[in-house]
């Protein structure tokens, strides 16, 4: 096995978290992809276009991604635990955050109320803030901690919201309102597009892990060119148009790719790029006297 395989800590080069898997991720991409859409059913609910539908499976998506964690743990009384660490835990703060936008959510699809439909909007994005910083303080993997994430992980959110928002209005046939949800999936999208270069770049500029950094450039046509440029190109040609036809497909086309380029993102940052800093040492010894050897960061 090598160095940098090895389970022991008292390698040198940057290993793999092994804490957070795949179930792990489920969290994020089902719970900020439920949350966008809770907040995108807010501005459907004042548009006029339905709110119950959207607001539903918002909340279902948030509640698989929750369902993804219980799994993960595979003793789901012991989450009861998470609770406990309120003033420190981002974790935590979701937790507490949960149960109020569900009640909230299912109350505003049940009567309507106003109050209860902007309330469930703000704790959708309370939840958003909640998952972005929760990523952002794991200190130890430098793909994580990096201020940039938090914007991206939030951008991503509300764009997957917009999207699933675009699917719901094309499967309900509300296509009267496809026009304004593609105008809020452009500007997302190209919000998204410079958060994630804005990320790239910092990452690139601090000396992130080797293999971190040949994650994120694995994912950068399917995420970036397919899931925002392209979009972007495929959003100013139905906006510009007077076709119905256009208007719908390209429309839900985009939806497609941004919600499913969101998703992967978010799956490989969890799962592929999370190696931790390793270790770096300012001299490397050396035999007999005099200096010490050159610097290493290996892995880095």
């Amino acid at each position: 096995m090598s160095a940098e395989q090895a389970p022991t800590a008292g390698r040198s080069a940057p290993w793999h978290q092994t804490n957070w898997d795949l179930r792990a991720a489920g969290n994020f991409v089902f719970g900020g992809a439920g949350t966008g859409l809770v907040i995108f059913s807010a501005f459907a609910h004042v548009s006029g276009t339905a709110y119950v539908m959207p607001v539903l499976i918002g909340l279902a998506l948030v509640g698989l991604g929750l369902l993804c964690v219980w799994a993960e743990i595979g003793r789901p009384l012991r989450a009861l635990n998470v609770y406990r660490h309120t003033k420190t835990s981002w974790m935590t703060r979701e937790a507490v955050v949960a149960p109020f936008l569900f009640a909230s959510g299912l109350g505003a699809a049940w009567t309507g109320s106003e109050a209860l439909v902007w309330t469930a909007a703000a704790l959708a994005l309370g939840y958003l803030t909640c998952q972005a910083q929760m990523i952002r303080a794991s200190k130890g993997i430098p793909a994580w901690r990096n201020p940039f994430i938090v914007p991206l992980v939030m951008l991503t959110g509300l764009c997957e919201g917009a999207g699933f928002a675009m699917m719901v209005a094309a499967v309900s046939a509300d296509h009267g309102h496809l026009k304004w949800i593609e105008t809020c999936l452009l500007a997302l999208a190209l919000a998204r597009g410079l958060a994630w270069y804005a990320y790239r770049s910092s990452l690139q500029r601090e000396r992130a892990p080797k293999k971190a950094l040949a994650a994120m450039s694995k994912i950068e046509v399917p995420f970036a060119i397919l899931g925002n440029w392209t979009p972007l190109a495929l959003l100013f040609i139905a906006l510009a148009s007077s076709s119905m036809n256009i208007i719908f497909w390209f429309g839900t086309v985009c939806a497609f790719a941004v919600v499913l380029s969101g998703w992967l993102f978010k799956v490989v940052l969890i799962t592929r790029a999370a190696f931790n800093q390793g270790f770096a040492l300012p001299r490397t010894a050396v035999r007999g006297a005099g200096n010490g050897g050159p610097a290493a960061k290996p892995g880095w």
